[in-house]
């Protein structure tokens, strides 16, 4: 019976350490003002950047002797095209450049990617999506305004951040077990390649009808949707580990019990 317990538990914390779903930042599920008709969400940008280190060395010195502003330019039509790329989801993501000078304002329903001075020391960068229960139930996300710290920053973390934070305008949360999820914590954000879960929650928000029957949004749901940010979980084996040492412990207390009568 202390076996099969065993195993049944060991099965349970198998699944919860490793299962990996999207989670997404809102509940109800919020998602910016687009349609199946009107895909495009616009963001300004305020045509800054900070000062980017490896310019010569990454992809081989492609961005060697470039301004950082042009630099930047080309990050954040990475960052769009890689979440308006997804097979499945129709959103897609449009920059334009201001001709004024730019603040993050949260009630100005204007999207903005803006660089400037933060008291945010743990990211190179950090979004600040909006819902307003007066409109559409709370269910679109009416302002997302991304602010990029002014420290030096190697190119290639800027392109993650950028990609990273623009995620969480879609309406994306922290995925906090999901090791290949680029909106997961526990990333090396080595890379700004989405990961299928990423996709799977993009696809939830904004599922193209070409793609499917949209019965399939709920079957995604259903198997690997989370809505709610919630307390990050333990990592995946020191959750299992915590789940069996006490039944293993009882295992054995039980067995000595069995061979001493």
């Amino acid at each position: 019976m202390a076996r099969r317990k065993l195993l049944a538990i060991a099965a349970f914390g198998f699944v919860h350490a490793f299962a990996s779903g999207f989670t997404l930042l809102f509940s109800p599920p919020a998602q910016l003002p687009a349609t199946v008709a009107e895909p495009e969400v616009t963001f300004l940008w305020d045509g800054k950047a900070p000062p980017l280190a490896e310019k010569d060395t990454f992809r081989d010195g492609a961005f060697a002797g470039m301004p950082d502003q042009d630099v930047m330019r080309v990050l954040i039509g990475e960052a769009m095209a890689t979440w308006g790329g997804v097979a499945g989801s129709y959103v897609r993501l449009v920059l334009t450049e201001a001709t004024a000078e730019l603040a993050p304002d949260k009630s100005d329903h204007v999207n903005m990617i803006v660089v400037a001075a933060t008291n945010n020391l743990n990211s190179a960068a950090y979004a600040s999506p909006v819902v307003d229960s007066a409109v559409n139930g709370g269910k679109t996300i009416v302002d997302c305004d991304i602010t990029v710290g002014t420290p030096k920053v190697t190119i290639q973390f800027l392109r993650y951040a950028l990609t990273h934070e623009l995620g969480h305008c879609l309406g994306l949360g922290h995925a906090h077990d999901n090791y290949h999820a680029l909106m997961g914590y526990s990333r090396t954000p080595g890379t700004a390649t989405l990961g299928a879960d990423d996709k799977a929650g993009l696809i939830y928000l904004y599922p193209d009808p070409a793609y499917g029957d949209p019965a399939t949004r709920e079957v995604i749901a259903a198997k690997c949707g989370t809505v709610g940010e919630g307390l990050p979980r333990p990592g995946g084996f020191i959750a299992l580990l915590a789940l069996l040492l006490p039944l293993i412990a009882a295992a054995r207390y039980q067995s000595r019990v069995r061979s001493s009568k």
